[in-house]
């Protein structure tokens, strides 16, 4: 497995994992921070997609989650965490295209983007 790591529960990410375009090792401290608030945006994400898929006219609960994804997104990338941040990428892209209405969010579309989040948390 490449240069590719998804964030699991339990799981700690690799201690030589290198920075962006393998520049650098990561240094402990910074993956030590990136683990915790990857725990709390995971955590954020998804509490707040039960309540949207839940109730999906619910704004702030839909909000929460693409911020969620967004910030995994983003400094995954940053850690080198490519694959979390490209299942982040397309599930914040759908997402998306169902608040602006671009498809409806189905039982059968939150069915395929509950499993990209088992992806995201590693279940």
């Amino acid at each position: 497995m490449s240069n590719r790591y998804l964030l699991t529960q339990g799981q700690a990410l690799p201690r030589r994992m290198t920075g962006p375009h393998g520049l650098a090792p990561l240094d402990a401290e910074i993956r030590e921070v990136f683990l915790d608030e990857a725990a709390e945006k995971v955590e954020t994400l998804l509490q707040q997609y039960v309540v949207w898929s839940a109730e999906r006219d619910d704004h702030a609960a839909l909000d929460a989650v693409l911020a969620a994804l967004d910030s995994l997104k983003s400094t995954g990338r940053l850690v080198g965490a490519d694959t979390l941040s490209e299942i982040c990428w397309v599930r914040e892209a759908a997402l998306r295209g169902c608040r602006e209405g671009a498809f409806a969010a189905s039982d059968e579309a939150l069915g395929v983007l509950d499993v990209m989040a088992d992806d995201v948390v590693g279940r």
